[in-house]
């Protein structure tokens, strides 16, 4: 519980310490597609809830989450266009509210992380793994900002790791369903995550190979 405990912080603080330090052009058109696509959920209107091909779902309903419960929706929406000050500042507001889901969602997806390498590897190489992408800057800039890429990233790395767990000799099915679970969520955060169905299959294969070898041994 405790090494959950200090992965979690590791993974939050330094997250939340760049909440307010800046804004990326892209974090603002985030803002713009969770408003419009919260708008439209709670219309009705299922086919206006497409605001991108990436497709981006998780990154809308963990910013229209975050924006909901800190500011009612408003009324209208100005056309996004970065190069208008006045739009700029109107989505900047929802920013910061927007960004804290997504930072806690990282953070729990790497205590995740922990928890399925420490079933797979050992507590030391789990802790030091987890504990290294939580303080690499790289992954502490992304994950700080309302984007797909650190949340396509954690949920892709749990599905590897629970991957594995399901080729290990119990070969429980229920790691399997978790793992495919996670890849669906990776996917449905960016779609390039789509390779972790290659992946996915080629290790199974590669495995069913190994496990057939040791048979004939």
């Amino acid at each position: 519980m405790l090494l959950c405990l200090a992965i979690f912080l590791l993974a939050l603080l330094p997250r939340l310490g760049a909440l307010d330090r800046y804004v990326t052009p892209d974090e603002l058109r985030w803002v713009d597609r969770s408003i419009r696509f919260s708008t439209a959920l709670s219309q009705g209107d299922f086919a206006s809830t497409m605001q991108s091909g990436h497709p981006g779902v998780i990154t809308m309903w963990l910013g229209s989450l975050g924006i909901r419960l800190q500011h009612p929706l408003p009324t209208t929406l100005p056309q996004f266009d970065p190069q208008n000050a006045e739009v700029v500042r109107f989505l900047a507001q929802y920013l910061t509210a927007a960004r804290l889901p997504v930072i806690f969602v990282v953070a729990i997806n790497l205590v995740v992380l922990f928890l399925l390498l420490d079933r797979l590897l050992d507590r030391r190489a789990a802790f030091l793994a987890a504990g290294l992408i939580a303080l690499d800057p790289f992954a502490v800039a992304l994950g700080s900002i309302l984007h797909v890429d650190a949340l396509m990233m954690t949920f892709s790395l749990n599905a590897l790791a629970a991957l594995g767990l399901a080729l290990q000799r119990d070969r429980s099915s229920r790691w399997l369903i978790f793992s495919g679970a996670l890849a669906g969520l990776a996917m449905l955060s960016k779609s390039p995550a789509a390779i972790l169905s290659a992946a996915a299959l080629i290790v199974v294969v590669l495995d069913g190979v190994r496990q057939r070898r040791s048979g004939w041994r």
